[in-house]
């Protein structure tokens, strides 16, 4: 988990108890709301972004250029299926 380094820990009391309130009470676009407000986890959930669409690019790239490649990937999914 990151570590942030607050002056105020008041702030950091805050935020922490509004998440464990909002998870508590299962209020899922609430808790959102109070994690899309912080710029770290904004660039985290970018940089997850970011490396799911280049896996994807990249696997079909590969599924483009290697047949084998193809038909393995056509198994997994048949696998995942079941």
């Amino acid at each position: 988990m990151a570590k942030y380094k607050y002056k105020n820990e008041n702030v950091l009391k805050e935020f922490v108890g509004r998440f464990l309130k909002a998870l508590a009470k299962r209020k899922g676009k609430q808790v959102a709301k109070v994690l899309a407000a912080d710029p770290k986890v904004r660039s985290i959930v970018k940089k997850g972004d970011d490396l799911a669409n280049d896996l994807i690019k990249h696997i079909k790239q590969q599924r483009k250029n290697d047949p084998e490649y193809d038909i393995d990937m056509d198994v997994i999914r048949d696998l995942s299926k079941l």
